[in-house]
């Protein structure tokens, strides 16, 4: 076994599918999460979870001490700054916010599309109620706009900010999704994409090519930059597309992204968000992904992490196994015995970091997420055939 890690040497070493001298725990605790914290309220600016911009540094050295104390476990955030930006110089973005909905509307000489969010209390988050493209009409906006895109990168900050984490764990900074796969996470209602997949295919694929070459320069600034590990956010699982639509649009733009990420010493990482991949796992083996990171495990998954393990082979390694709605719900004495299960389940077997299958609810105790940690402070003293 290792010498004592710190919590980013852990997590990478994971992710490489390296001995490490325990099994990282890296749960999804995002804005929401923090922002129902009592001891956060002081770095709140909205009274929901937009922290001030003048404490945004303080708020991180918070989280990550957070994660390392009260959680038991190695700091990751999410969707992370991705240290460059994309701009649309003959664009002008706007945004506003009213009551419990905030917009954001971009004007183009082309046009302007909007989209609205609502916060809703109960669940402490923002729900999509309007995405920017519902007609032919927002679609040629969205053209003009890819075409008028160009990267640059903004690495002082990330690197501020890298500091700030240290060793305590990573940032999973954001990174370029394929083509497809952002238009429906985010910009335009499935059932839409679904028919302009159908009826208006060359034209897809041809904005799919533009949008493919804007993705690859940004990429290729983010190999200079300060980060080593990288998400692509976008869902990856069979809850929103086809296998066919993954084999297609999917793994044939990712993997370019991951090669040249790969080329320069990085790591990257798929989001699962809790959906299944066992019918698309070997898209996952040959996309060149480093990390599955979101899987969900039985009752509310469909299949243990060493079925999955199986499936997709060794070059990739896994996390997941807490389900949100199990932890919202549990006790530390529960979550620590599921925590257990994980891992006798891939004993044995590198590549496993102890996660949640999406964002932990805001209800959730931090004891029950620090039973997690225990759990794996705990079967790291095991002997390995115990």
């Amino acid at each position: 076994m290792p010498n004592k890690m710190t919590g980013r040497e852990r997590i990478i070493a994971a992710i490489q599918g390296q001995p490490v001298d325990k099994v990282p725990w890296i749960p999804e605790c995002s804005w929401s999460y923090f922002a129902g914290l009592p001891e956060y309220q002081r770095f709140i600016a909205d009274g929901r979870e937009r922290v001030k911009s003048e404490m945004q540094e303080e708020a991180l050295a918070f989280r990550v001490q957070f994660y390392q104390e009260r959680l038991k476990g190695q700091f990751m955030q999410w969707c992370a700054n991705p240290g460059v930006r994309r701009l649309h110089p003959s664009a002008k973005e706007t945004t506003g916010e009213e009551g419990n909905k905030k917009w954001t509307r971009i004007t183009t000489p082309q046009g302007e599309i909007t989209e609205i969010y609502q916060w809703q209390e109960e669940s402490r988050t923002w729900f999509p109620i309007k995405e920017f493209m519902e007609n032919l009409e927002d679609l040629a906006v969205f053209e003009y706009l890819m075409e008028d895109e160009v990267a640059e990168p903004c690495y002082e900050d990330l690197a501020r900010e890298l500091a700030i984490v240290g060793e305590g764990g990573v940032y999973f900074s954001s990174t370029a999704a394929a083509p497809l796969k952002s238009l429906a996470i985010g910009w335009l209602p499935l059932e839409f994409l679904a028919t302009l997949m159908v009826e208006e295919r060359p034209r897809m694929e041809k904005l799919f090519a533009k949008m493919h070459e804007n993705n690859l320069a940004l990429v290729k600034l983010q190999t200079k930059g300060p980060a080593q590990v990288f998400m692509d956010a976008a869902v990856t699982g069979l809850g929103m597309v086809s296998p066919r639509w993954i084999r297609d649009y999917y793994t044939p733009y990712s993997k370019q992204y991951h090669q040249l990420l790969r080329e320069a010493g990085k790591l990257t990482v798929f989001h699962t968000s809790g959906e299944p991949i066992m019918a698309i796992a070997d898209e996952i083996s040959n996309s060149g992904v480093n990390l599955q990171y979101g899987i969900a495990v039985p009752p509310w998954g469909e299949a243990p992490l060493s079925e999955i393990r199986r499936a997709i082979g060794p070059k990739v390694a896994l996390s997941g196994g807490l389900e949100p709605a199990f932890l919202s719900g549990a006790t530390p004495e529960t979550a620590k015995a599921r925590a257990t299960e994980v891992l006798q389940d891939m004993q044995g077997q590198p590549g496993l970091l102890l996660g949640t299958a999406d964002d932990t609810p805001w209800e959730t105790a931090p004891e029950v997420l620090a039973a997690v940690g225990e759990a794996a402070e705990e079967f790291a003293a095991l002997p390995a055939s115990a």
